[in-house]
C-alpha cells in the first residue's frame, strides 16, 4: 500500500489541486490575454470549469483508492469538536489581526466587495459569483480532505497530516506566483501550518467535519 502513497500524492496534486488550477488559468490567460482583466461571466466560467473538473478528480481518485463521497464527511460533530475548531479558528484569527496591524476586514465580506465591484454593481451577478467562489471553495476542501483519507489508507497516520500540510501549503505559494515572493511564501506557510491545525485535529477526533468546519469558519470571519 505504501509504494502507491507517492503516485496517489502526485496525482492529487497534478489533478486536483496545483496542476488543476494552473492548466486551467493558462488556457483563459490564452484566449483572454490577462487573467485580472476577465469580465465577471468570464470569471465565473473560469470558477465554475476548476470546480467541475477537480469534483471529478476527485470522483476519480475515490474510485481509485476504494473510497466513497461519504467517507469525505465522515465522524461526529458534537460539543467537545466543535468546541476544538473554534479555538483553531480563533487562534489563526488573531494571527491575521496581528499580521495586518489590526486592521483587517472578515474574508467574506471583502470577496462580496471584490465582486460587487468586479460586477459593476449588479448585486444579483455579485451575488452569484460569491455563490460560485463558496461552491470552489467547498469541493477544494473536500480535495484536501481526500488527500488526507487517501494519506491515511496507504500509508498511515503521520503522512495523513503531512502530506495535506506540505502539498498543499506548497501548492498555495507556488499559485501566488504573481505576488512577491516574500508574500509567497508566507502564503504557503500560513497555509501549510493551518492545514496542519486542522487534520492534527481531525485525526484526533477522526471527524472529517472538522476540516469543513474550520475551513468554512475560517473563510467567513
Amino acid at each position: 500500500m505504501k509504494r502507491a502513497f507517492p503516485l496517489f500524492a502526485l496525482l492529487w496534486f497534478v489533478f486536483a489541486t496545483w496542476g488543476l488550477e494552473l492548466g486551467v488559468a493558462f488556457v483563459y490567460k490564452t484566449f483572454a490575454g490577462s487573467l485580472t482583466s476577465l469580465p465577471p461571466t468570464t470569471r465565473l466560467e473560469m470558477l465554475w470549469t476548476i470546480t467541475i473538473l477537480r469534483a471529478l478528480a476527485v470522483a476519480i481518485l475515490l474510485r481509485w483508492l476504494g473510497l466513497n463521497w461519504r467517507e469525505l464527511f465522515a465522524g461526529r460533530f458534537g460539543a467537545r469538536e466543535l468546541a476544538l475548531s473554534t479555538a483553531v479558528v480563533l487562534a489563526f484569527l488573531l494571527l491575521e489581526l496581528v499580521y495586518s496591524g489590526w486592521e483587517y476586514t472578515p474574508q467574506a465580506i471583502g470577496e462580496f466587495r471584490y465582486y460587487l465591484s468586479l460586477s459593476g454593481g449588479r448585486e444579483s451577478l455579485a451575488a452569484v459569483l460569491f455563490a460560485s467562489q463558496y461552491a470552489y471553495y467547498f469541493v477544494e476542501i473536500l480535495a484536501v480532505n481526500l488527500l488526507y483519507a487517501g494519506s491515511l489508507r496507504l500509508a498511515g497516520e503521520r503522512a495523513a497530516v503531512v502530506a495535506p500540510t506540505l502539498l498543499w501549503g506548497f501548492a498555495h505559494a507556488i499559485n501566488g506566483i504573481a505576488m512577491p515572493l516574500q508574500q509567497a511564501v508566507l502564503l504557503g506557510l500560513y497555509v501549510g501550518l493551518f492545514a496542519f491545525a486542522m487534520y492534527s485535529l481531525c485525526l484526533k477526533s477522526k471527524s472529517m467535519k472538522v476540516p469543513l468546519y474550520i475551513w468554512f469558519a475560517n473563510l467567513a470571519v
